[in-house]
Parts: C-alpha cells; structure tokens; sequence
C-alpha cells in the first residue's frame, strides 16, 4: 500500500492514484504549456512582467472531468483520452499588478500567476494539484544572480507550495514545470516539489 493524505472530509490519495494522475498531467503537458502560454497575454505588468499558468488538480470524487474539454478548447488532444472518473481539472490564470512599484516601495497589489491559479484552485475545493506549469520570457524576478534559464516561483510562492505540502494539496512528486519561450527554441525544466524547494533551502535562513 502506498502513502496517502489523511484528513477529515478528504479523500486518501496513494502513491498509486498519484502516479495515475501524474500519468495524465504528462499525456497533457504540451497542451498545458500551450493554454499556460496564452493566457499569459491577459497578464497585467507595469514592466511587461508577464506569466501564464495552468495547475492541474484534483477535485472531490463525483466532478466531471475537465482535461478533455480543456485540450480540445486548444485544438489539442492528449495521447490518452482523459477518464471521466478521475476528476481531474485544469485551473488557469496570469499575473497581475495593480499599481506600479515607487522608489522604496514595491508594487501594490502584485499577485504571481501561480498564486492566482491556486487560489482559483482552491476556490473550486480541489484537493490536491498534481503539477503547475508556468511560461514566461523572463529567467528572473529581479535577482539576475538568480538566474536559472527559466523563470522559477519567487520566494512568496515557494513559501506558498511548503504550506501547501504541509497541508497535502501539495505532494513532494507534484510537479513544477517552468518553460522559458523568449528564444527560437523554448527551455523547459521540470522539477519536483521537493527537488525545487531543495534548491531554495536557504529561503529559512532568510525568515
């Protein structure tokens, strides 16, 4: 038996289900790059700062599954067509920011697309995401030593996913997938939750 969330009113998620659904996020990941990339357009940037986001979660047993519909609004198709019984939805949004950054100050109202995807997310009782994807032209968030090719969650948002891991919405084998497409041939780089967050172990020593 594998692992699983425990938490009253949730439903157990195993190991098993887990590679199930981890199974479909790949059979649709390129149409997922694809919506990520043009909701990005509707983005809201005094900089021109913008990023698209698709996260794919799962909502409670009895949801009608919404991966198909969402490929086919594409024009695309996953290898394997989605299962009905599986729940399965994908949640899209873009950043924004409502009034610009002035000297010392940083901008108001700034919300990162991840965040509005899971918000949007946990609005609709999902209970768990399976994998975020996020396109950019941006390796950035301000820091250019903290380059990496693609564009990685800022700190707010790496502070987001460890919550979301204590609270098991997030798993450690969810996945974070960053496409950076400014170049002729888009970088992609696909991480797990705890390989990312690994990355950034020094965020603690900043608290």
């Amino acid at each position: 038996m594998g692992e699983s969330i425990s938490e009253p009113g949730r439903e157990e998620y195993s190991t098993e289900k887990m590679r199930e659904y981890l199974k479909e996020y790949r059979a649709a990941k390129i149409a997922l790059i694809k919506g990520a990339a043009l909701v990005r357009h509707h983005g809201v940037s005094h900089r021109d700062f913008k990023v698209g986001c698709c996260a794919m979660g799962k909502e409670p047993e009895g949801q009608v599954d919404k991966v198909e519909e969402f490929l086919l609004g594409l024009g695309g198709k996953s290898k394997e067509p989605a299962i009905g019984d599986k729940g399965l939805v994908v949640y899209s949004a873009y950043n924004f920011t409502l009034e610009p950054a002035r000297p010392g100050r940083l901008p108001e109202e700034k919300k990162c697309a991840e965040r509005n995807a899971i918000e949007a997310a946990l609005s609709k009782r999902c209970e768990l995401i399976v994998a975020i994807v996020t396109v950019s032209k941006e390796t950035a968030t301000g820091d250019p030593s903290k380059e990496r090719g693609v564009l990685h969650p800022c700190r707010e948002c790496r502070d987001l996913y460890r919550g979301l891991l204590q609270q098991g919405i997030l798993r450690e084998e969810s996945i974070i997938c960053c496409v950076n497409d400014a170049g002729a041939k888009p970088v992609e780089e696909e991480r797990t939750v705890k390989e990312l967050l690994a990355m950034y172990a020094d965020d603690e020593k900043d608290n």
